[in-house]
C-alpha cells in the first residue's frame, strides 16, 4: 500500500470515527457508516486499528466506569410510539446551567432516543420534562416503562399517567439470565459526552442534542436500521468534507406513496428483527 493511500484512509477514518457528528463510536458502526461511501481494500482492520490508538475511545470506553444497568421488557411494540423506556441518569458534574441529571427516552420499535437534561429528578420536574419532550411532540403512547424509582413510583406521575390514560410498567434492573430488550442509549449517551467534555465538564449539557443525533443516525444493531429512519422514514445522511450527498427529487404524490410503502416494510423488518433476539 501506497504512503498516499494510507494517509487517504486515515484521514477517511479520522472524519468518520472522532468529529462531533460521528462520536467516537466503535469499530462496526465506524464501518457502516464508511462504507455507505467508500469501497477501501482492508478497511475493517484498519479502523480497528485506529480506534485502540485512539486516546479518547481507551480513556472513555464503558469497561473503564460504572454505569447503571439497562432495564429490559418482553414486549415488542407494533409502531414506532406505542411502548417507551423512561431512565433516570444521574451525573457528577453539575453543569453551568444547573443540571446534574438527564431524563433518557427510548421508543421501543425505532429505538429513536431523547435525552433531556435536568436540574433535579423530582417526580414534578420529570413529569414536566415528559410531557414537555414526548406528549407535546409525537402524542401519548400505549405504555411506558420505567424502573422502580421514586420519581416514577410517586403519586405525581403516577397522576400523569392516569390522566393521559397511559399503561405505566415498573421493571427491575435487568440481570444477565432475564430475556427482554437491552436499551443501550444511557449508557451510549454518557460515553458520548466522556469523549466531548473531557477539560470542560461543566459544559456537558452543550452536547447532548449531539449525543443523539449520533445515536439515532446510526445503526442499530437490534433492528438494522438507523432509529431516525424507523420514526420518519428516511435515513440521516450526515455531510462530511470528502464528498457531496446526491439530491434525490420527488414529486408529493409519489413521495408519501413510497414513504407509506417504505415505513410499512421497515416497521415489519425490525419487529421481526426484535422478536429473533428475544
Amino acid at each position: 500500500m501506497t504512503n498516499t493511500l494510507k494517509m487517504r484512509k486515515k484521514i477517511i477514518i479520522k472524519e468518520f470515527h472522532e468529529t462531533p457528528l460521528r462520536g467516537h463510536q466503535g469499530v462496526s458502526r465506524t464501518m457502516k457508516r464508511i462504507i455507505q461511501h467508500y469501497t477501501l481494500k482492508g478497511l475493517n482492520a484498519d479502523i480497528k486499528e485506529y480506534i485502540k490508538l485512539c486516546a479518547s475511545c481507551q480513556k472513555n470506553k464503558s469497561s473503564n466506569h460504572s454505569i447503571q444497568q439497562p432495564m429490559v421488557v418482553t414486549t415488542t411494540a407494533g409502531r414506532t410510539f406505542e411502548i417507551f423506556f423512561l431512565n433516570i441518569v444521574g451525573l457528577v458534574d453539575l453543569s453551568c446551567k444547573s443540571n446534574s441529571y438527564i431524563l433518557t427516552i427510548q421508543y421501543d420499535l425505532s429505538k429513536y432516543s431523547t435525552v433531556v437534561p435536568l436540574p433535579d429528578h423530582t417526580a414534578n420536574t420529570v413529569s414536566q420534562a415528559f410531557i414537555e419532550h414526548f406528549v407535546c411532540l409525537h402524542g401519548i403512547p400505549n405504555s411506558i416503562v420505567t424502573d422502580q424509582g421514586r420519581e416514577f413510583m410517586g403519586k405525581v406521575f403516577s397522576a400523569c399517567c392516569k390522566l393521559l390514560k397511559i399503561k405505566k410498567i415498573n421493571t427491575t434492573a435487568y440481570h444477565s439470565q432475564s430475556n427482554g430488550v437491552l436499551e443501550r442509549s444511557p449508557r451510549t449517551s454518557i460515553e458520548y459526552l466522556r469523549h466531548f467534555v473531557q477539560n470542560k465538564k461543566q459544559d456537558w449539557d452543550q452536547y447532548v442534542a449531539y449525543a443523539m443525533f449520533v445515536y439515532n443516525s446510526s445503526v442499530h444493531t437490534a433492528t438494522g436500521f438507523q432509529p431516525h429512519e424507523l420514526v420518519y422514514g428516511y435515513p440521516i445522511e450526515v455531510p462530511h468534507t470528502l464528498s457531496k450527498i446526491s439530491q434525490k427529487s420527488y414529486k408529493y404524490e409519489d413521495y408519501t406513496n413510497e414513504l407509506r410503502q417504505k415505513m410499512q416494510e421497515s416497521f415489519k423488518l425490525a419487529k421481526d428483527r426484535l422478536i429473533d433476539k428475544k
